[in-house]
């Protein structure tokens, strides 16, 4: 299940600006986006885990976690370095922390 930690509904996007964070749907996206390149790190092994990440206002993550089938494995650190490669919309608030289940 995807979660993001609600803002203040208030944003700049009203006046023009970007918005106070990314749309759940940019967030699926940016991060279907990357399943390829994830997959890549666990190869033929199967099962579900959870990405933690904190993106920043310029869209960059700043801090990636892996817990589930793949916490504390070589493929659960590829996945961590490959979730700080990801680039999400820029937005105007407060970094924002998103868990994000990822099955292979």
């Amino acid at each position: 299940m995807l979660s993001i930690k609600p803002l203040d509904p208030a944003t700049s996007e009203s006046l023009g600006g970007p918005p106070a964070q990314p749309t759940r749907e940019q967030v699926r996206d940016v991060m279907s986006a990357m399943h390829s390149q994830l997959a890549q790190c666990v190869q033929d092994k199967h099962g579900t885990t959870y990405a933690n990440v904190t993106v920043q206002g310029n869209g960059r993550v700043s801090y990636s976690l892996i817990d589930g089938a793949f916490a504390g494995t070589e493929a659960g650190s590829c996945l961590a370095r490959a979730l700080r490669s990801a680039t999400f919309p820029e937005f105007v608030g407060p970094p924002f922390k998103v868990r994000y289940p990822l099955v292979f």
